[in-house]
């Protein structure tokens, strides 16, 4: 009786140490380590630009070179480079990004290493709460660390998600920090069913409240039809601080204060800030263009922001938009194409 217990109990347990070992050890290839360099505005008393770097972690799609990450890593850099398993590295640039899934596509300047091989996208829609999961990242700078717990729960429109609350995400408990972010949580088969995102703590660490978007949201809302990435940061200037900065006749606009290189706004020729200041409680970077309409149409309010925005971010493959732009007192054209990186 005791040996069939044993052996009933045995066909209980799904994965064995040694068969999670071997999973890793499968997949631990596809998992890379993100680094980006850039600049951020800061300062207590007097705003200044600083170098700042980040580290996180990404899963490789294609043998193409495609790496999904989060959003947040990559979104600031000028610079990033991507870390494989043989300890080699090679340069990156955004392909497409969705801040509002905090997902991001990237793509390998270069052939991927031999020892690399693309991880496989699961079916988050198959993930219950219970299951066994695992992620594996870079914590703390800590290159291909391996955490191990359980799905937690599954939310989507909770309150501290906030501009996310539309993307559904899965909780877990295993443990992640800073330099997790973009790792790729696994199911016990070794497939991608979903990436971090970021943490619930009332400190810097890990409380067990780790959250990642589901892999199906990030095929939905990144991989299925990637969205257009113009690789721009800019200010949305209200009437009364365009007077403020002498935009002629007071008119709203967009302040451009960073292009990203190899975007498309770089290529359009569009000009990021230098120069930090404060105006009232704001800290910004003047000095890039201003952007004042889109196709004719002139940025007169958030309701014309809104249209512009959404012309830029539906543009089809080959399309083009005029921007009409005021750099150095005086209106120019400046032309943005969609177009394949």
């Amino acid at each position: 009786m005791p040996t069939r217990l044993a052996v009933f109990v045995a066909l209980l347990t799904p994965v064995s140490a040694q068969d999670l070992s071997d999973v890793v050890a499968r997949v631990s290839p596809c998992v890379v380590t993100i680094r980006t360099s850039g600049t951020r505005l800061s300062g207590v008393a007097i705003p200044r630009l600083e170098p700042a770097t980040r580290v996180g972690s990404g899963i490789v799609l294609t043998a193409s070179g495609e790496v999904l990450t989060a959003a947040h890593v990559v979104a600031a850099a000028d610079a990033i480079r991507v870390e494989f398993v043989d300890g080699s590295s090679r340069g990156a640039v955004i392909r497409a990004m969705e801040p509002r899934a905090d997902l991001a596509l990237l793509r390998v300047q270069g052939d991927l290493p031999r020892s690399v091989t693309p991880g496989e996208l699961g079916d988050s829609d198959e993930v219950r709460v219970g299951n066994r999961v695992f992620v594996i990242g870079a914590p703390m700078d800590l290159e291909r660390t391996l955490t191990v717990g359980y799905v937690s729960a599954r939310r989507q429109d909770e309150r501290f998600l906030g501009s996310m609350r539309f993307v559904e995400h899965l909780q877990t408990d295993a443990a992640i920090n800073s330099g997790n972010s973009g790792s790729p949580v696994f199911d016990l088969r070794g497939r991608v069913v979903g990436i971090v995102c970021h943490i619930v703590t009332n400190g810097a660490g890990n409380e067990g409240l780790g959250f990642a978007v589901t892999s199906n949201a990030a095929r939905r809302y990144l991989l299925d039809k990637p969205p257009v990435w113009l690789g721009v940061d800019a200010e949305f200037l209200p009437a009364e601080l365009a007077a403020a900065l002498n935009v002629p006749g007071g008119r709203c606009g967009l302040l451009v204060t960073r292009v990203s290189p190899d975007s498309m706004a770089s290529r359009a020729g569009l000009r990021g800030g230098a120069l930090p200041v404060r105006i009232g409680s704001r800290d910004l970077l003047l000095g890039g263009d201003i952007v004042m309409g889109v196709d004719g149409r002139r940025i007169g309010g958030t309701r014309e922001l809104e249209v512009a925005v959404a012309e830029l971010r539906g543009m089809k493959p080959e399309a083009e938009l005029r921007l009409s732009v005021l750099r150095g007192g005086e209106t120019i054209e400046l032309l943005i194409r969609q177009c394949d990186r």
